[in-house]
């Protein structure tokens, strides 16, 4: 915890988000009929991945030389909150960048789009008429269900699904993983030990 005059700033907040989602998932498992777990877990995955950014960010934990540490730092402040141009230039400027395939920054644009619907929630945009935006949900759909797509029209509340609330679950951690091993150090132990059991624990190298 840090404080700026009266006001308390927690600024490591993703693997907390994490634990979370896991929650999240979990709950959804046993409660399936429920669509707030997956919804809950749209918007928590999106803010683990953006925690864990800003966390890098904050870190300074770029894998650069010192100078263009310093640069790549203000570059990705000064995109503010848009995390999708974020993780462009993370990976254009990764030591491996082909760690971070696009199949994974696709995935998570349509998890980012999903959760500002959620998010950012009106009504009238649930509009069978809007090409667009029936075109990113049957994309997310056809990930999620493959073979087994529900029949009838695709609408926002059929994607709250335990099938959607795994695959953010797992788009979240392959994503976070990727950073780091496209050469961008996680920023806590705690990450460490959740995608590289093994450095964390050199005994388990024995096992």
């Amino acid at each position: 915890m840090e404080f700026v005059g009266n006001i308390s700033l927690i600024p490591f907040l993703s693997d907390t988000f994490y634990s979370l989602l896991i929650d999240l998932v979990n709950t959804s498992e046993l409660h399936p009929e429920k669509i707030s777990y997956p919804a809950g877990a749209v918007i928590i995955g999106v803010a683990c991945v953006e925690g864990y950014i800003n966390e890098l960010i904050y870190m300074g934990s770029l894998g650069q030389a010192e100078g263009e540490n310093k640069r790549l730092q203000r570059k990705l402040e000064n995109f503010g909150t848009d995390i999708i141009k974020k993780l462009k230039l993370l990976k254009k400027k990764a030591r491996k960048d082909e760690e971070i395939s696009e199949e994974l920054l696709d995935d998570f644009r349509l998890l980012y789009g999903l959760r500002g619907k959620l998010v950012h929630y009106k009504v009238q945009e649930e509009k069978p008429n809007d090409p667009a935006y029936i075109s990113r949900l049957e994309a997310l759909e056809r990930r999620l269900f493959k073979d087994r797509r529900p029949q009838g029209d695709i609408s926002l509340d059929r994607m709250l699904t335990t099938e959607l609330a795994q695959w953010v679950r797992k788009l979240v951690f392959d994503l976070i993983s990727a950073l780091y091993k496209a050469g961008y150090e996680p920023p806590r132990p705690r990450w460490i030990e959740l995608i590289d059991p093994k450095r964390f624990n050199p005994r388990a190298n024995s096992n």
